[in-house]
């Protein structure tokens, strides 16, 4: 048990109240030395006569403060595909290992024992990991600006799964000497997309293979030669429209993308509008 005052970052002239009572700690930001010690004494007067540290209302639980994110941060300042990977991660990830926990009693300890969880356990990706620690630390940014909390406790952790497993991290573009076989194969039909007829020469039955009632070659060699000599996201791609298109000025237009997840069009991932030159060939 103890009440400590002391600078967080030494010569800031911001001074700290760090409390240790009953395995609770908890850390209050005041500012001036003089003010942090009368603050000090006070939290130091209370716990010897046995009340509370502070009086205030018991905070939310992670679960709760959740819900109260969702309805409000989350459908009002985020993109849809945003929300749905808020929306997954809160619920297989976080709420069931700290759902029942308040804001408070999310300790850099507790913090250890979710990401040794997330590696050890469930064995997640290192990009992974990353976006449900975002997700979590904008949440605890969240209670910060509405006073709920004092520190961020998801914010820096890296460091704590940097052994997790990477993957489609390593990029391995085509070479220009595999672009033209790639595109060969694509423009090439599918089995699927051909039927054998029977034929006959000089008195010889045979079969042959012609095209079917659909060969969707054109269209799958013109989405991949678009993709090599533009650079599109898949979504981009999908989305275009031919008044995206100058073939006189040969460039594209890149307004929308499609949203896969929701099955619709959507603005661009930036939101932006850009042109994307486009050669002879395309």
């Amino acid at each position: 048990m103890g009440v400590k005052v002391k600078e967080k970052f030494k010569g800031s002239g911001i001074w700290w109240v760090y409390i240790n009572h009953r395995r609770r700690r908890i850390a209050k930001r005041v500012g001036e030395k003089k003010a942090a010690m009368k603050v000090a004494e006070n939290i130091q007067a209370r716990i010897k006569l046995g009340q509370p540290i502070e009086e205030r209302p018991d905070l939310p639980t992670i679960a709760e403060y959740w819900k109260r994110f969702k309805n409000t941060y989350v459908q009002t300042a985020v993109a849809e595909t945003t929300a749905s990977s808020y929306e997954t991660n809160f619920t297989v990830h976080i709420v069931p290992f700290l759902g029942d926990l308040r804001l408070d009693e999310i300790t850099q300890a507790k913090m250890e024992e979710f990401i040794a969880d997330l590696v050890a356990n469930k064995k997640l990706a290192k990009a992974t990991i990353g976006v449900i620690l975002r997700e979590l630390s904008r949440v605890f940014t969240h209670a910060m600006k509405h006073k709920l909390i004092t520190e961020n406790p998801a914010s820096r952790l890296g460091d704590l799964y940097s052994q997790a497993p990477v993957r489609h991290e390593k990029i391995e573009p085509l070479t220009p000497e595999e672009v033209p076989l790639f595109l060969a194969a694509a423009r090439a039909p599918m089995p699927s997309e051909t039927r054998k007829v029977k034929v006959t020469r000089n008195g010889n039955a045979a079969l042959e293979t012609v095209a079917g009632k659909r060969d969707w070659s054109l269209e799958r060699y013109t989405l991949f030669l678009c993709a090599i000599h533009t650079g599109l996201r898949a979504g981009e791609q999908l989305a275009l429209e031919w008044a995206d298109i100058d073939s006189n000025g040969k460039f594209l237009s890149v307004e929308r993308s499609y949203d896969r997840v929701h099955r619709k069009v959507v603005p661009t991932k930036t939101k932006k509008h850009r042109r994307v030159d486009i050669s002879d060939e395309l």
